[in-house]
């Protein structure tokens, strides 16, 4: 048997949020076999949370018969699923606040650029109306 799995070694990129993997979409999808490929040639395992884990499992019909995506990177060896993370720890909640900072005004200027900062997406509109 070999050494249990290291959650802090070198060759591990954790992963908090269902983004990477929404946008590569299924096994058969270029960016999914890219994103793989990668892992691969790296010798890099993805480490998500179960929060993560749970959100990515919820289309099975939509995926290959009996096996979501994520699913098969698990299965495959390139993802892992780690314990849920402690909000309490002062460090986690730290890096949490770090990260939703500076999602947010990408997010927001993603909105503005696609509705423009005048349309009825926006807080205020032209006039004060």
């Amino acid at each position: 048997m070999g050494e249990p799995f290291d959650l802090y070694q070198e060759s591990v990129a954790w992963v908090a949020d269902t983004g990477l993997f929404i946008v590569c979409g299924r096994q058969q999808n270029n960016k999914y076999t890219a994103l793989e490929r990668f892992a691969r040639q790296n010798d890099l395992t993805f480490v998500i949370p179960q929060r993560v884990y749970d959100e990515l499992g919820g289309a099975p019909d939509r995926s290959t018969p009996g096996q979501t995506p994520i699913n098969s990177a698990i299965d495959a060896g390139w993802v892992t699923v780690a314990d849920e993370v402690d909000y309490t720890n002062s460090t986690v909640s730290q890096v949490m606040d770090d990260v939703r900072s500076f999602i947010a005004p990408q997010r927001r200027s993603d909105r503005e650029s696609r509705y423009g900062p005048c349309s009825g997406r926006s807080r205020t509109t032209p006039g004060g109306k």
